[in-house]
């Protein structure tokens, strides 16, 4: 039983305090963050970066690492997943892209040296600002970004996954990337099928940009079935904000996800991506992290059929 947490860069680099807090807690696994290759902030207004530590030789990346991951080994972590830099260019930007490009194709690398299993990679989403772009031209560039990463992965133990997310038109939550069913099982399929015999493509679904986005979790969890090989979980209100919140501080009914993951037999780990530590005072984060272990125990007896949903 994998039972995991997100963790920053902050919480990477002071292990110490957070890792530990989570072994005792139960943690077994993390949700390895590799965002910082740019600020988000700057890179949305279309700043590129004059250097970043992701377009260095292999040997700079792993001396930079290897304390880090030396911390997380030490206390018997798992890299189980791992977050790309995102976001994946800006549509209305087409110098973003291409920079967005080159440096998540290293990522592809650096995830293989690290040894993480499953690197979470968002597209783009139409945005009603865009006034460029058409859906089909958003699908284009979403087709372009992960079918460049084929030959990074070939021959590796990485698996790239397809997060569902959520756009933005006047100020509404809609539809984003990869929330239809149907197609997202074509597109998986289809850049699976780029890849000579390997399997390098999969899904994280993350049930909070669902909510966002107005999709029924249960049938789309059974469509997806297999392909389905990580896990973003979170809650939140049902608005525009995405807040992140440990289950059941939010409004969101968890039964039919639990349901559609039993139903698929998933078996990867339950990972939960919230803002556990920025939500409760330091004198708290211990008790948190007990009580978010003690749902992640919940959530992988009710997927194996053990706990009544």
């Amino acid at each position: 039983m994998k039972i995991s947490l997100y963790n920053s860069s902050k919480m990477q680099l002071e292990a110490d305090y957070y890792v530990k807090m989570l072994k005792e807690a139960g943690f077994n696994a993390v949700d390895f963050s590799l965002e910082d290759a740019w600020s988000r902030p700057k890179f949305w207004q279309g700043i590129i970066p004059e250097d970043t530590l992701f377009l260095h030789s292999d040997e700079e990346v792993m001396a930079y690492y290897k304390p880090i991951i030396d911390k997380y080994k030490s206390y018997g972590m798992e890299l189980y997943q791992g977050h790309a830099p995102f976001p994946s260019g800006i549509p209305d930007r087409p110098n973003t892209i291409e920079y967005a490009i080159k440096v998540i194709k290293r990522t592809v690398r650096i995830a293989s040296l690290l040894g993480v299993k499953h690197l979470v990679v968002h597209g783009d989403s139409l945005y009603g600002w865009d006034k460029v772009n058409t859906l089909e031209d958003i699908n284009r560039l979403n087709w372009e970004l992960y079918s460049s990463l084929v030959p990074e992965l070939m021959g590796t133990n990485v698996t790239i996954c397809l997060e569902n997310m959520f756009g933005d038109i006047d100020g509404i939550p809609v539809k984003g990337h990869v929330t239809n069913a149907k197609d997202t099982c074509d597109f998986i399929d289809a850049l699976n099928a780029l890849c000579m015999g390997e399997t390098h493509f999969g899904f994280c679904l993350d049930n909070g940009h669902l909510d966002l986005a107005g999709v029924d979790v249960y049938p789309f969890i059974k469509k997806l079935g297999k392909r389905i090989k990580c896990l973003h979980l979170q809650d939140n209100f049902g608005v525009y904000k995405d807040t992140h919140y440990l289950p059941y501080f939010g409004t969101m009914d968890h039964k039919d996800l639990l349901r559609g993951l039993r139903d698929i037999g998933y078996d990867g780990s339950i990972n939960f991506e919230v803002s556990a530590f920025d939500q409760f005072p330091k004198e708290l984060h211990a008790d948190m992290l007990n009580l978010l272990y003690k749902v992640g125990e919940y959530f992988y007896k009710a997927i194996k059929g053990l706990e009544e949903i």
